[in-house]
């Protein structure tokens, strides 16, 4: 393994070995880094960071000075975790993707590839709701708000256009829509009306059998 932490001159200063061989060199840093964690080669860890159990840190990654992720968080590869930030447990940050200082991701979120997520409201996880009854992230990227729900990842107009088709009329539209309401209204500061979330149907809606997706 090949990671880079500080040195007393606060350079980055390259480090092989095992993580028994190289204990003492993230004892002296402040850096934790729990049981059965992996960290991929090139990667760089800041002073007082913190790496929950069965986390992995992929290749190039770079973990802020005081950052905490948690256990079974997956970093992508050459993804950057700011200082002081927090990564839920079980959360997936996608390769290359950008979480600013100090921002909290929840437990469970998945963000995706490339994503940029500056502050904590950048990111939104809503659930357990839907089909699927599990969580739904809605995060900012350059194009807008992206969704990941299971495996379906996309925008989140193509999320509603995809919800209206295979839920139209039942319960879980209902839902769906109104976590996409309500992800604009954090995300984008938008103005959401009272009207947005009025019921969409007087009667009891039909709940379908779970079709894997959304």
């Amino acid at each position: 393994m090949l990671i880079f932490l500080k040195d007393e001159n606060e350079e980055w200063e390259r480090h092989e070995g095992s993580l028994t061989d190289l204990k003492s060199a993230l004892d002296k840093r402040n850096i934790s880094i729990g049981d059965r964690a992996s960290i991929g080669d090139w990667a760089s860890i800041g002073d007082w960071a913190s790496i929950g159990d069965w986390a992995r840190i992929g290749a190039g990654a770079r973990i802020g000075a005081g950052a905490r992720i948690g256990d079974w968080a997956s970093i992508g590869d050459w993804a950057r975790i700011g200082a002081g930030a927090r990564i839920g447990d079980w959360a997936r940050i996608g390769d290359w993707a950008r979480i600013g200082a100090g921002a909290r991701i929840g437990a469970g979120a998945s963000i995706g590839a490339g994503a940029r997520i500056e502050k904590t409201y950048d990111a939104l996880v809503v659930g357990p709701i839907g089909s699927r009854n599990a969580y739904t992230t809605f995060f900012r990227s350059k194009e807008g708000i992206a969704v990941n729900c299971g495996c379906w990842a996309g925008m989140i107009a193509e999320f509603r256009q995809r919800v209206t088709d295979t839920h139209k009329g039942n319960a879980h539209e209902i839902v769906y829509l109104a976590a996409c309401d309500y992800a604009e209204a954090v995300i984008l500061n938008a103005k959401v009306t009272i009207a947005a979330f009025e019921p969409r149907t007087p009667r009891k809606p039909d709940v379908p059998e779970n079709d894997g997706g959304i």
